[in-house]
């Protein structure tokens, strides 16, 4: 379930143009990092953030061996900026799928963390599409 929810929330990002490149899966997958990064930080703080990322690379390696990028614990930013980089290297397709492949990962080891309940409500709505009722602004007269 999770997986066909990632799978699809990242092809909304990317779209349905037969002229995205690698750069717009790296577009994609930034701006749904940041979704994800901005609550948890609240959570776990942002040293924890890049600690689960830096987990969810090395599972999500073993089937994509180029997610294995060098690692700077003195780094504030963590692994995100060479990642970015490493997935504009990539086919659309390969990077699509090691993407769909990380968010998983990363969703799984934060529900072990903080338990499924949590991270489904910290995480869930950026799973899952927006309705035409929920993309309108609320109005106060």
């Amino acid at each position: 379930m999770k997986r066909e929810a990632v799978t699809k929330a990242l092809a909304r990002r990317i779209g349905a143009d037969a002229d995205a490149d690698a750069r717009t899966v790296a577009q994609a997958f930034a701006s749904t990092w940041q979704q994800i990064a901005d609550p948890l930080e609240k959570v776990i703080g942002r040293r924890g953030v890049s600690v689960l990322l830096d987990r969810a690379l090395h599972l999500a390696a073993k089937q994509h061996a180029w997610l294995l990028l060098p690692s700077d614990p003195a780094a504030e930013v963590g692994p995100l900026h060479g990642l970015i980089a490493a997935l504009e290297s990539q086919s659309v397709a390969e990077g699509t799928q090691a993407s769909g492949l990380l968010f998983e990962s990363f969703t799984e080891l934060l529900d072990t963390l903080i338990g499924k309940s949590l991270t489904d409500r910290l995480l869930g709505a950026i799973w899952i599409a927006p309705t035409p009722a929920s993309a309108k602004k609320d109005t106060y007269e």
